[in-house]
């Protein structure tokens, strides 16, 4: 059996979608945990209509309004399952997506099996685009697909990964309180403590991009959460010996995302750009960062950082264009 967690704050547009995806699916083996996360539009009346429906399917939690990651966590302690997924509450999936990822998984003998998915825009613009990964091989151990994620070809989304419950050190996976990047460094170490990660090169999620979700928040404390994750993701490789190329690879470009995203702040006064990124510890990550020589860093991503380095980054639009 498939335990499924969704955490449930104000999404009445968009929980009705997602809980007709998951009840058409093709693979029916599975419980549901929601967390209604202190919500106050009408989300809890949609999740009843479906508890009327499905009963014996859904286990409904209440608690006052404590961020996504206090919801997640809670519904750790609930987990029946033999396999574990996270799926957020405004997206949708394919009907054969559970299928296939149980099928793998099982088929594999794997502790992961991760799909591909489609990026979707609801309230702004974008062009809708999938992501599907081609590996051509039949699994990674835990420190390839470590390496995966620090060439940044393989996200720390929750919800394209099924966990075997068994391979998880603790039941469930630990999430901090109150990080909008919440996700990130708990996948990325999970993943790398595994023995075998499968991938399915089919897009089976679709992970809906709207103007109100955090991931568009252009804060400081978005940017201090990414660099939170970032350091964190840098010690734990640093553990795991991974090369060290491929690190400052990581540091270089995660660094320029930061840069990029430190232009869009719209909540802080910044007079000085290079002066808030160094008081704010942004640029310890390229500290003493060696570019010439390192192959796994890109020749647009050097001429970045040189333009940084050079004072002249914030000056030309095309660098700082957002991503």
């Amino acid at each position: 059996m498939i335990t499924i967690i969704i955490p449930v704050f104000n999404v009445g547009k968009y929980i009705r979608e997602c809980l007709e995806s998951l009840f058409c699916q093709t693979y029916s083996n599975f419980e549901l945990i929601i967390v209604n996360d202190g919500s106050t539009d009408n989300s809890l009346k949609i999740i009843k209509e479906y508890i009327n429906e499905y009963s014996e399917k859904i286990t409904l939690l209440n608690q006052e309004n404590q961020g996504v990651s206090e919801a997640r966590n809670l519904a750790n302690n609930y987990i029946r399952g033999d396999y574990l997924i996270y799926i957020d509450p405004d997206d949708y999936l394919h009907p054969d997506y559970l299928k296939k990822l149980v099928l793998t998984i099982e088929k594999e003998k794997s502790d992961v099996a991760i799909c591909g998915y489609e990026i979707f825009y609801d309230d702004i613009k974008g062009e809708n685009y999938q992501k599907k990964y081609n590996v051509s091989v039949d699994f990674l151990d835990g420190i390839a697909t470590a390496q995966m994620m620090m060439n940044l070809d393989l996200e720390g989304y929750l919800w394209n990964k099924l966990f075997r419950v068994s391979a998880l050190k603790a039941k469930g996976i630990f999430f901090e309180k109150g990080r909008y990047i919440q996700d990130w460094y708990p996948v990325f170490k999970t993943l790398a403590s595994m023995s075998k990660i499968t991938f399915i090169n089919e897009s089976l999620y679709f992970y809906r991009q709207r103007s109100t979700s955090t991931v568009y928040k252009k804060s400081k404390k978005k940017v201090d959460d990414y660099y939170y994750a970032c350091r964190q993701i840098i010690k734990k490789a640093e553990l795991l010996d991974i090369d060290s190329k491929i690190i400052a690879k990581f540091r270089v470009a995660t660094f320029l995302a930061i840069a990029t995203d430190i232009y869009y702040i719209n909540d802080v006064d910044i007079i000085d750009l290079y002066q808030f990124s160094f008081e704010n510890g942004y640029t310890e990550l390229i500290d003493n960062v060696s570019i010439l020589k390192n192959r796994e860093i890109s020749f647009k991503q050097k001429i970045k950082l040189l333009l940084w380095r050079g004072h002249a980054f914030y000056k030309i639009p095309i660098v700082i264009k957002h991503r």
